[in-house]
């Protein structure tokens, strides 16, 4: 079983998201701004991936994802982006700070 941290504001998209999770036999962590994160991530060192929205409150996804790869122990941890859309500039520096994957809303 792989742990799954799952970041989205929005309560029923992040159910939905951690119900998939479940189902496939995994534990979604659920966290609803981007001080949850930082709390999960550092009360559970084994991450195995990390599924967030881009517009969380109380930071930005570019600023919490390079928060996130700045801990040692999540800087090879896979980031998957579900998020509205983004113009290519935005999306290019996601990628370039660690994002594994780009899923648009």
């Amino acid at each position: 079983m792989q742990k799954v941290l799952i970041a989205d504001n929005d309560p029923e998209t992040r159910a939905f998201y951690a119900q998939l999770v479940a189902e496939m036999g995994h534990l979604p962590l659920q966290c609803e701004d981007g001080i949850g994160v930082l709390d999960c991530a550092s009360a559970n060192p084994d991450i195995d991936l990390m599924i967030t929205d881009i517009d969380l409150p109380g930071a930005w996804g570019e600023q919490l994802i390079e928060v996130v790869r700045g801990i040692d122990r999540l800087v090879n941890v896979p980031i998957l982006v579900i998020s509205a859309p983004r113009t290519r500039t935005e999306l290019m520096r996601l990628l370039v700070i660690g994002v594994r994957q780009w899923f648009e809303k």
